[in-house]
């Protein structure tokens, strides 16, 4: 019999669980913490190397309590939006900055002036959590950390990169923290220049992915790291701080 693993990326750890959908129950699960960091108040920021080792660490101790039973599918959640600024190989430029941090909190003032119709998607301004906001901050702030960042991404499209070695983003994250336009299915590089993050688009996961819908089929390395004795498959996921614009998301 076959079974999906789920990973969810919390703010203090992450929790690693085992289903057997046909009988509708939880086989098994294992949590791992990570650090955070308050470098002034108001700011909150972890390394995604602590989240991939964590996961690895809480991964490879539920598989050896069950056996290492067979896993079909696998799906991740995580805190939104927490922000990456990293190398496309996935090396970190800088630590995270977490959901809660809310130094782009000017940023995000600044966005309630655009009437790009897109902004109605997200209540006409962004929020100063979210991934936009936060470009614009690098942007501004450290510059040389955003010129340098080939990605800009979630927590969730940092990790499904450790899976599966693409970058691919989800079409709720998206939509509901980067003012993509579900509907016309791009990028609005018109309303990032007017932020004055001309050309974040190519720094963006370029793929997006519905929540549900099968990625790939994780690497051999990421088998290994998880510990699983074969390589199920990936399907998209997304925040666990559900939007009110996730229903059009979706």
């Amino acid at each position: 019999m076959a079974y999906l693993l789920g990973l969810d990326f919390g703010t203090g750890g992450v929790r690693v669980g085992i289903f057997d959908l046909e009988n509708r129950r939880m086989l098994g699960e294992s949590e791992e913490p990570y650090e955070t960091v308050y470098p002034r108040p108001g700011w909150a920021e972890q390394s995604p190397l602590d989240w991939w080792r964590a996961l690895g660490r809480a991964s490879r101790a539920l598989m050896q309590t069950l056996d290492m039973p067979e896993i079909a599918g696998i799906c991740v959640a995580t805190t939104a939006s927490t922000v990456v600024a990293c190398k496309r190989d996935g090396t970190p430029l800088r630590s995270a900055l977490l959901w809660m941090d809310c130094r782009a909190a000017a940023e995000a003032d600044r966005s309630s002036a655009s009437k790009n119709p897109v902004m109605d998607y997200v209540g006409g301004a962004n929020a100063s959590e979210w991934l936009i906001s936060k470009a614009m901050w690098l942007a501004g702030h450290e510059r040389h950390i955003y010129d340098e960042a080939d990605i800009l991404c979630e927590c969730l499209d940092y990790i499904n990169f450790m899976l599966t070695g693409g970058w691919v983003g989800s079409r709720m994250n998206a939509t509901c923290k980067w003012n993509y336009d579900s509907v016309r299915q791009r990028f609005p590089v018109e309303l990032y220049a007017e932020f004055g993050v001309a050309g974040l688009e190519d720094k963006l996961p370029p793929e997006i992915f519905a929540v549900g819908a099968p990625i790939d089929r994780i690497s051999e390395s990421a088998r290994a790291h998880l510990g699983l004795s074969d390589r199920p498959v990936l399907s998209q996921g997304g925040s666990t701080r559900i939007s009110v614009c996730s229903a059009r998301a979706r």
